[in-house]
């Protein structure tokens, strides 16, 4: 026999409570999902609770599964994918409430109760607080109680209220036994390849500033040092990353590394012995302070003195160190890589292209064209700031010449542009510059461009927080 596609042959109580639990579940998500999630899902509820309430007609299943596929394909042009945490959690979120549309039998309610535990769970990658695990408990409770009500349909609320907290107080020491002895993962709580390791901000594989508006700011530890000698002064606590020397006019990447046969650098003064604790990022880099004179066995260093691994570093991992902060090149670079400094793409930044052209038919040298450089950014007014415009094809144009806001990132895209269309070889280098801690042991937050932030991992007496210098001297 076919169900009936009326609305009113739920119980209306335990259903307006599954309808609760599953808003509570969706409600810390609206801060991170895309705006027009949060009005479909807005939209799709108040169709819902409005069918419920005046008994009408639940939308038919061609309609359904047009909004599915329309739901599918909006979280792909949101994402350019539907693999991964954001855009699973997106669509998770929306074929929640689709499937609490189309609720008309039983095993439906227990469908949509499951799916409200997975979305409450899927908080968690976001976000580990406190507020938000009592925000969880509250969604597990009112959908617990739910559940128990169309188990009893005649029963009071709440009595199934009393149900529902008796069955979580009794899974409570289950838990606490589960919490204290399953062991502990290193590594983040989501495993997809393409986000396992993603940080809100931290340096990465690609820069392309033209795209993002918005910047956040992630507080997690990136690594930590401890210094087995004198620390060396703050200016010198540079830790080099990754070096992005490709751009194909859009964003600027890595290039495939080249392993370094032989040091090219006079040391000067005393070496600075130290242990670094790695967290895992998914990727080969490796941080070290500039300039590194001792790597570990199963560490490689590459043409651009960046140390990496041989496998991605998947764990967290401690290994020693040593480094000259005090340091002089003893000859150039190679004509390889000089001109792999040079190159641009064609058709994009003419503005810039026209500056760089006529520092370079004026000035008499590289250092000049530098310093001139500098005083072009000190003299423009710009503006830094986290929420910058999004920027088009021509980035460097834009930021130089109209928006003249941005973060780190926008400064370094454009003052390599410069330097290479006035024939300067440059690139861009990952920096994160750290604060030593009182006892000798730096606790670094992710590396950004943006913000540097440290503190000492054993009482710090104060917290410092400055910008960050972001590296895009020439090579």
């Amino acid at each position: 026999m076919a169900e009936p596609k009326s609305a009113d042959t739920l119980p209306p109580l335990p259903f307006a409570m599954l309808i609760a639990g599953a808003t509570l579940a969706v409600a810390s998500h609206t801060m991170w999902l895309p705006f027009w999630v949060d009005f479909a899902a807005a939209a799709l509820l108040i169709w819902r609770a409005v069918a419920s309430i005046r008994g009408g007609v639940l939308p038919q299943r061609w309609l359904l599964i047009l909004l599915t596929l329309s739901s599918a394909i909006g979280v792909f042009f949101s994402y350019r994918t539907i693999m991964g945490r954001d855009p699973g959690v997106t669509l998770l979120v929306l074929l929640l409430f689709l499937k609490l549309l189309e609720t008309r039998a039983r095993r439906d309610v227990f469908v949509v109760a499951f799916l409200v535990y997975f979305v409450a769970l899927a908080n968690f990658f976001y976000s580990q607080s406190i507020p938000i695990a009592g925000l969880m408990l509250l969604t597990v409770l009112v959908t617990t109680t739910a559940l128990v009500g169309f188990s009893a349909p005649l029963r009071p609320i709440v009595d199934d209220l009393k149900t529902a907290g008796r069955m979580l107080a009794q899974a409570g020491p289950v838990m606490l036994l589960l919490f204290f002895l399953f062991p502990r993962v290193q590594g983040p709580l989501w495993g997809m390849p393409q986000d396992a390791y993603s940080g809100v901000t931290g340096l990465s594989e690609t820069m392309s500033p033209g795209s993002i508006s918005a910047l956040s700011l992630s507080d997690a530890i990136a690594f930590r040092v401890r210094f087995e000698t004198e620390p060396p002064p703050r200016a010198q606590l540079y830790w080099r990353g990754p070096v992005l020397s490709d751009f194909d006019g859009l964003a600027w990447r890595v290039g495939l590394p080249q392993l370094r046969r032989n040091m090219s650098v006079e040391a000067a003064g005393s070496p600075v012995d130290y242990e670094m604790t790695l967290e895992p990022h998914n990727r080969n880099w490796m941080f070290a302070l500039e300039m590194p004179a001792r790597i570990p066995q199963a560490a490689r260093l590459t043409s651009e003195y960046l140390v990496i691994s041989l496998t991605p570093i998947r764990s967290r991992i401690r290994y020693e160190m040593r480094s000259f902060p005090q340091f002089q090149a003893t000859s150039g670079g190679n004509p390889e890589d000089l001109a792999l400094a040079l190159r641009l793409p064609r058709g994009v930044n003419p503005r810039s292209l026209a500056l760089a052209s006529e520092w370079r038919g004026s000035l008499a040298d590289n250092s000049a064209i530098v310093r001139r450089a500098i005083e072009f950014f000190r003299g423009s007014r710009f503006e830094y700031t986290l929420q910058p415009p999004a920027l088009g094809r021509n980035s460097v144009d834009e930021f130089l010449f109209d928006t003249k806001q941005g973060f780190c990132e926008h400064f370094a895209s454009s003052f390599v542009f410069l330097m290479r269309a006035a024939g300067v070889p440059a690139r861009v280098v990952g920096l994160k510059c750290g604060l030593a801690g009182t006892a000798g042991l730096a606790s670094i937050p992710p590396p950004r461009r943006s913000r540097s932030e440290s503190s000492s991992a054993s009482r710090p007496r104060r917290r410092e927080e400055r910008r960050c210098r972001c590296s895009c001297a020439p090579t």
